[in-house]
């Protein structure tokens, strides 16, 4: 089986995605991370929303690796579009193996705790007992 037979278009990926509040009190798609001494940090999310990839095509260029097409999409932790309608369908282009680790899920283990106050997203509690994800 070739790898293009993987993908095909219109596939729809749905993956949980960390949120944080940022000091503006809205809803920010990622992580705030927290430096751990001497050369490390842990990752922390208020909220889990979603990230959508759907595929547009899949091509292959010659001899060049297996090309996805893609647009991503993302829902905050309260069910709304996250950010603009025209940066949201911008189409993308990747290789096929970061395509299958985009989709497999985030990138990093992160941390999911309360926020405290939305204006201080240093003060993020990762001593507290929080549920990890991968």
């Amino acid at each position: 089986m070739s790898k293009m037979a993987d993908y095909e278009a219109g596939q729809l990926f749905e993956i949980s995605y960390p949120f944080y509040r940022d000091e503006y009190d809205l809803w920010t798609p990622g992580h705030t991370s927290r430096f751990v001494h001497p050369d490390d940090f842990e990752a922390g999310a208020h909220a889990e929303g979603k990230m959508i990839l759907e595929i547009m095509d899949v091509h292959r260029p010659g001899a060049y690796p297996t090309r996805v097409f893609y647009t991503r999409r993302f829902i905050d932790p309260e069910g709304n579009p996250f950010g603009n309608e025209r940066y949201s369908r911008a189409l993308r282009i990747t290789t096929v193996p970061h395509f299958r680790r985009k989709a497999e899920g985030y990138a990093f283990d992160y941390v999911l705790v309360e926020p405290r106050k939305p204006d201080a997203l240093e003060d993020i509690d990762f001593e507290a007992e929080p549920e990890r994800t991968s």
